[in-house]
């Protein structure tokens, strides 16, 4: 009874062990990280813009492979007339390669729309700072800086002194607000992006933050929305080749939370309507979102809950063998044979050596002797005793016979005797 219950207490130890490191996300509730994909139904998603634009008759695509994946033929993705969208910050890292290939992508004709989390700070984005400035930069050409960088720049004595009256002041609040922070942007001048828009909504969880873009060497910028409580600019856009670079500060203005608010579908149905083609598709960068087509095996075999999983599960059985096995060896008990196995094997023994004319004679010559097939002329019929004779005569001459032929005939004719 003592084994029986340490068993069953172990097994409970290995489930509840297998529930925390796999079900749920360690001891409390769990917590799921959140990034915004078009698979994504919770509030920080692209979900709803997805089927959104494909009930409006827009194909879209979930892209879970490197930007090469953008330039194959095969791919259905090559262009042009086709949209990428792209949030950052991202979790996954872009390679040179990419780079390469969706700057190949763009100036064939295709838009590319950057959603960077500058001003708002969602909680899918938050990292104290907007984390992605140099990967914003490669991906579209632009400079940016904060409002406090470019007035240093180009005042840098107001900027010394306001930098002293900043040490003196209590500081601002750093951590999760209590409520979402909304913020607001109207059109900079008139475009065929805003027909119909007059205000754009962004969500912040934490406190916003302020950024304006530089004016590249090697081309034009224009700056397209403004934040109503800075004034800065919170949308730019830019050529490149036959392709466009769209730049939105608000990072959360298309998530699943925030898409109805204000006038953002209306401005995302106009800038759809403007870039894709006529097989054109609106592409979700997913993959750089933790999004894969591909396993990645590293990760898993990398990944540490793995490894403590493997470990426990070693020291419970561990506890297990030497806690409730018997390492005792068994006792083995042979049982004496019975008479019909010993007559079974004795008889397997003599058939292996014994010939069948043998012991066809044999049978004969303990069932029938001749002073018996004597009397057996008077009751038995001619044919039998005949055919008893000629299988007598075949095992003597060494030729094949039957013995359950022989068998049943001795049979009937010892029941004739009888």
């Amino acid at each position: 009874m003592k084994e029986r219950t340490l068993t069953a207490l172990l097994a409970l130890g290995a489930l509840a062990l297998f529930y925390l490191m796999f079900v749920s996300d360690g001891i409390g509730p769990a917590r799921r990280e959140i990034h915004p994909t078009s698979i994504e139904r919770g509030p920080e998603g692209y979900y709803a813009l997805a089927q959104w634009l494909q009930r409006s008759g827009m194909r879209t695509a979930s892209l879970r492979e490197r930007y090469n994946r953008l330039t194959e033929r095969d791919s259905g993705l090559a262009g042009p007339g086709n949209l990428l969208i792209v949030t950052l910050p991202a979790p996954l890292a872009w390679r040179t390669e990419e780079l390469a290939a969706l700057d190949r992508w763009l100036r064939a004709g295709n838009t590319l729309l950057v959603m960077a989390a500058l001003c708002d700070q969602p909680e899918w984005g938050h990292t104290g700072g907007f984390s992605d400035i140099n990967t914003l930069q490669d991906l579209t050409g632009l400079e940016f800086e904060t409002v406090a960088q470019r007035e240093q720049r180009l005042h840098p004595r107001k900027s010394a002194t306001d930098s002293l009256e900043k040490r003196i002041r209590i500081p601002s609040p750093t951590g999760m607000l209590a409520t979402p922070l909304q913020l607001s942007a109207a059109p900079a001048a008139s475009h065929p992006l805003f027909s119909g828009v007059s205000r754009i909504v962004a969500l912040s969880d934490y406190p916003r933050g302020s950024w304006s873009a530089r004016l590249p060497y090697d081309g034009f910028m224009l700056q397209l929305a403004r934040d109503r409580s800075t004034g800065e600019g919170v949308m730019w856009t830019r050529l490149l080749g036959s392709g466009r670079i769209w730049v939105s500060a608000y990072g959360s203005a298309l998530t699943n939370r925030v898409i109805a608010s204000g006038d953002n579908a209306r401005w995302i149905a106009n800038l759809a309507s403007q870039s894709l083609g006529s097989s054109g598709q609106v592409i979700f960068d997913d993959l750089h979102q933790g999004v894969s087509a591909a396993y990645d095996g590293r990760k898993f075999y990398s990944d540490r809950r793995l490894w403590v999983s493997l470990a426990v599960l070693f020291l419970l059985w561990l506890g297990w063998v030497l806690g409730a096995t018997r390492l005792r060896t068994p006792r083995l008990g042979i049982a004496a044979p019975r008479a019909a196995e010993l007559v079974r094997a004795g008889g397997a023994m003599l058939a292996r050596g014994l010939t069948p004319q043998a012991a066809a004679l044999r049978m004969i010559d303990l069932a029938l002797p001749p002073r018996r097939l004597q009397d057996a002329e008077a009751r038995v019929p001619p044919a039998e005793l005949d055919r008893l004779q000629a299988l007598q005569r075949a095992a003597r001459e060494g030729r094949k016979i039957s013995l359950v032929e022989l068998h049943n005939l001795i049979l009937r004719i010892d029941g004739q005797l009888r």
